[in-house]
């Protein structure tokens, strides 16, 4: 299980795109250097966070915050 999971998170944080970690960094002021690592250790809480909501009662919550990605939508949407 925690193979999978490892997997996981390094699917999602390698899914960032350059050139979107770029244009949030210009948004935030900050380089893509640190704005990386920053959404390296982002990701996992993140996702820590919606499987603690989903697991007490809020899977339809959480649902509907992924359903724009699910769908292809932008990241940084």
């Amino acid at each position: 299980m925690a193979e999978a999971s490892g997997r996981l998170l390094g699917s999602l944080t390698g899914a960032l795109d350059p050139a979107q970690v770029e244009a949030l960094a210009r948004l935030l002021g900050d380089t893509p250097e640190a704005t990386g690592r920053a959404l390296a250790v982002a990701v996992p809480a993140l996702m820590g966070a919606l499987a603690n909501r989903a697991t007490h009662g809020g899977m339809d919550e959480v649902m509907a915050l992924a359903g724009p990605l699910i769908d292809g939508g932008d990241l940084l949407d």
